[in-house]
């Protein structure tokens, strides 16, 4: 993005991308013309669940005191190896340091990105990032730490039915932890569709071998695809962070 600079006396404004301060309002106005998030964020209300903007990136113009500011110049100058291997190139930037004070955000120009935490009811939330369409978040009701309240069954089923809202919807589960915890969900308020089956994994082409964690999500992807949420129970040992599984 090309950056725009406007100075005055000691005080420049910046176009920038990044992090946004907004209200709810705003983030509506900003929204608009994305009318399947609008519909969304209507039909959550319509259920009676309440939404808050938990956080948002986009661009806008901030201002910058430069008697408060301090430039720092940084450089990277990659090595024969790097460069001749993975293509590396020199870099140079500046990097700004203003201090303990946030820049003040003149004009919001756009929002690029966001995450809304959704309420369910009383200790049941869920963060979605309706612009990726994925679940970052749900809360694990039947945590074995110290709950506000302890968890009803018609907890968990409200729970559970606005997650398969938003997975009807198109949404994805983020990341492995996210779809582990609505497995959990699932298998606590319906036990008679939980099914455990062992896999035996025999590497037959070590170039073709993912890293673990490309394996893991690889698989929960899978199941997902076909209605299934999985999770891969691992044994909970210290020494296991030393393991290497597969090559």
């Amino acid at each position: 993005m090309k950056i725009q600079i406007e100075k005055k006396d000691n005080i420049i404004r910046i176009r920038f991308k990044g992090p946004l301060h907004i209200s709810k309002k705003t983030f509506l106005e900003l929204i608009k013309d994305k009318n399947e998030i609008i519909s969304l964020l209507e039909e959550i209300e319509k259920r009676e669940w309440k939404w808050r903007l938990w956080e948002a990136d986009g661009e806008g113009i901030a201002e910058i005191n430069l008697d408060e500011a301090i430039f720092r110049f940084k450089e990277y100058i990659p090595d024969e190896i790097m460069r001749e291997l993975r293509g590396r190139r020199d870099n140079f930037w500046f990097e700004i340091d203003l201090g303990e004070k946030k820049p003040r955000q003149i004009e919001i120009l756009s929002v690029l990105d966001a995450v809304i935490e959704v309420t369910i009811d009383e200790d049941a939330t869920i963060r979605i990032n309706p612009f990726k369409k994925t679940i970052n978040y749900i809360s694990n009701l039947f945590w074995n730490g110290i709950p506000k309240r302890k968890a009803r069954l018609l907890d968990a089923k409200k729970l559970h039915n606005a997650v398969q809202f938003l997975l009807d919807k198109g949404f994805k589960f983020g990341d492995k932890y996210v779809a582990e915890t609505f497995q959990e969900l699932t298998q606590k308020i319906m036990p008679e569709y939980t099914f455990s089956i062992r896999l035996s994994l025999t590497v037959i082409n070590v170039e073709k071998v993912p890293s673990w964690e490309t394996l893991v999500k690889e698989l929960y992807e899978f199941f997902e695809s076909r209605g299934i949420a999985a999770r891969i129970d691992e044994e909970k040992s210290f020494l296991r962070l030393f393991e290497k599984p597969i090559p």
